[in-house]
C-alpha cells in the first residue's frame, strides 16, 4: 500500500478533500492526484474495515484480499537470494525503512542500529510473577539478512492484525488510554531490565485493535542502559499519546489531558501508579471498549 509522511512531523497523512492529504498531528497539508487519492482512500477503508470486524469467513476472505494487491519489494542481500516482502505498509523512523508485511515487521537499517537492536531486546529480562506474558509484546526476531548496500533487514514476528500506530490516524481518547495504558506497562518492564528503549512513537508501537494490545517492535536501534536514560521513555509515552489523538485530543477528558502535559513521575513504577488514578478520574475505571474503525474511514 502506499502510504503518505508528514514532511515537518513524520506523522501520517490523512486524505481529504481535493486531493489534499493533511498530517494528523501537526495540521501540514500536501497534494496528490486524484488517481492517488482513490487507491489510497479505497484501500484504507478496506483495511479498517476487516480488521475492524471479527475474525469470520468473510473478514478473512477480505483481508486475504487486501494481501493479494499489497505492494512487494526486493531487497538484493550480499550473498544468496534477495529479501523478498511483500507489506502493506511501508514507513521510516530515524531513517531506518519499516515494512509492515502479513506476520512479521521488517526493519531495514545500518548493521550497528541491528546489533543494537538484537543486543538491547535479548537483554530484556521479566519479573518471576510475570503473569501478563510481557515478554510477548516484545520483538522476537527471526531473521537477520546483510543487504548488498550495506544495509541489514531485520524481521520481526507479528500476528496478521498486528499494525503500527501510524496506521490508525487519530483515535478516540478512550482508545488511545488503553494503548497508554498498555505502554504503561512495557515502560515497567524495561525499567525492570534497567533499559531505556529511547523510541517509543507511533511507527514503533504496533497495536492490535481488536484485543486491546499493544507491542513495541520497533526503536530498539536507539535503546541503552537506563542509567542517564532519564524520563525519556515516560515523555516519548505522553507524546505518543497526543499524537495517536491528533484533532480529538481536545475531547480528551481533563485528568487525561494534564496527565499528557504535565512531566513524568519519579520512575515507570510511580508513572503507572499515576496513570491508574487518570483512568479512575477519567473513564470511571477499566472497561473495554470496542473499537469502531468504521469511524476511522478517510472521508472524515
Amino acid at each position: 500500500m502506499k502510504t503518505f509522511t508528514c514532511p515537518n512531523c513524520g506523522g501520517e497523512l490523512r486524505p481529504g478533500g481535493a486531493g489534499t492529504l493533511t498530517c494528523v498531528y501537526c495540521g501540514t497539508r500536501s497534494y496528490i492526484s486524484d488517481r492517488e487519492m482513490r487507491e489510497y482512500g479505497a484501500f484504507r477503508e478496506a483495511m479498517l474495515l476487516s480488521l475492524g470486524q471479527a475474525a469470520n469467513d468473510e473478514s478473512r476472505r477480505r483481508l486475504d484480499r487486501l494481501w493479494d494487491g499489497a505492494e512487494a519489494v526486493s531487497l538484493p542481500r550480499r550473498t544468496g537470494g534477495p529479501v523478498k516482502i511483500r507489506y502493506l505498509f511501508h514507513g521510516t523512523q530515524d531513517g531506518v525503512e519499516i515494512y509492515t508485511a502479513r506476520r512479521s515487521a521488517v526493519f531495514v537499517l545500518p548493521p550497528e542500529g541491528a546489533d543494537r537492536f538484537l543486543e538491547t531486546a535479548s537483554s530484556l529480562r521479566f519479573p518471576a510473577a510475570d503473569v501478563q506474558g510481557l515478554a510477548a509484546y516484545f520483538p522476537t526476531v527471526t531473521g537477520r539478512f546483510e543487504l548488498a548496500d550495506g544495509r541489514t533487514a531485520l524481521s520481526v514476528a507479528k500476528a496478521e492484525g498486528v499494525f503500527p500506530l501510524s496506521a490508525f490516524g487519530s483515535l478516540p481518547p478512550a482508545h488511545a488510554a488503553w494503548i497508554v495504558s498498555r505502554l504503561e506497562n512495557l515502560c515497567c518492564a524495561l525499567a525492570f531490565s534497567d533499559l531505556c528503549h529511547g523510541g517509543i512513537g507511533t511507527e514503533s508501537a504496533f497495536i492490535d485493535a481488536a484485543t486491546h494490545e499493544a507491542f513495541l517492535l520497533g526503536g530498539w536501534w536507539n535503546a541503552r542502559s537506563a542509567s542517564g536514560g532519564g524520563k525519556t521513555d515516560l515523555l516519548a509515552l505522553r507524546k505518543t499519546a497526543a499524537r495517536v489523538m491528533g484533532e480529538t485530543l481536545p475531547d480528551a477528558p481533563a485528568a487525561f489531558r494534564d496527565f499528557i502535559n504535565g512531566p513524568p513521575k519519579a520512575d515507570a513504577y510511580a508513572d503507572f501508579a499515576a496513570w491508574d488514578r487518570v483512568i479512575e478520574q477519567g473513564f470511571g475505571g477499566r472497561r473495554f471498549r470496542t473499537l469502531d474503525l468504521s469511524q476511522l474511514k478517510t472521508d472524515q
